[in-house]
């Protein structure tokens, strides 16, 4: 598609009525990727600690989508991976739904530089860092419950086939913000610690288009099965 084309499809998609539903654990990416294209669509955040269980999550999903078709939103653009085939059995309205072709949001913000994640490899960011549902508040109701010690070992099972603990710097905020805090949780479990490229790119083109391989397209009154999910970049 020529840059001229590429521009085109943008002044249409920004022109039609669009939402964004994200999950909060990228909301900084999120805020950067839209700054950056110049877009200020309306944004659903659906809770980060719904992740544990997908039933809650899609459930939660569905009904930001079933919101969105009684506003007359045009389009819909879900800032989510697969993650762990929450969208089975979701189902659009009077709108399309373009989501990123990929397993999670961690393969999102790791996009170019990376295709897939490594094996063994915790990857954070301020995002999951600062998470009211993540290990560490785990850590904290168990030392709680069952002192420093134990929650220790409970800590480490739970993360027993990691070797490293590796921050991300998609460049939404500076790493600075939260080295020394990543350094001592690695540590703490005895994992390296490293840091890798990442980036917005893949939510940029989310919010302006065109869509590409990497992306997964749904049109009206459709629903969503996870055979149709390939993994795109």
């Amino acid at each position: 598609m020529t840059t001229s084309a590429v521009q085109g499809f943008a002044d249409v998609q920004a022109e039609r009525k669009t939402l964004v539903i994200a999950c909060n654990m990228i909301h900084d990416e999120v805020i950067h990727a839209m700054h950056a294209v110049g877009r200020e669509y309306p944004i659903v955040w659906i809770e980060e600690g719904l992740h544990s269980s997908i039933k809650k999550l899609n459930g939660a999903v569905q009904e930001a989508l079933d919101n969105a078709d009684a506003s007359g939103y045009e389009c819909v653009l879900l800032s989510f991976g697969a993650c762990g085939n929450m969208i089975e059995g979701l189902h659009t309205h009077n709108f399309d739904l373009i989501m990123p072709n990929t397993d999670d949001c961690v393969s999102i913000m790791l996009y170019p530089h990376r295709t897939a994640k490594q094996t063994g490899v915790f990857y954070i960011t301020r995002g999951w860092l600062h998470s009211n549902k993540n290990a560490w508040n785990d850590w904290d109701h168990n030392a709680e419950r069952y002192g420093e010690k134990k929650a220790n070992r409970i800590l480490s099972v739970m993360l027993s086939s990691y070797h490293s603990m590796t921050v991300v710097d998609t460049g939404a905020y500076p790493v600075s913000d939260i080295w020394t805090e990543s350094v001592k949780r690695a540590e703490t479990l005895n994992l390296k610690h490293g840091i890798e490229s990442g980036s917005t790119l893949w939510l940029q083109q989310l919010f302006t288009g065109p869509w590409d391989e990497n992306f997964l397209q749904f049109g009206r009154n459709e629903t969503i099965h996870v055979d149709i999910f390939e993994g795109g970049a």
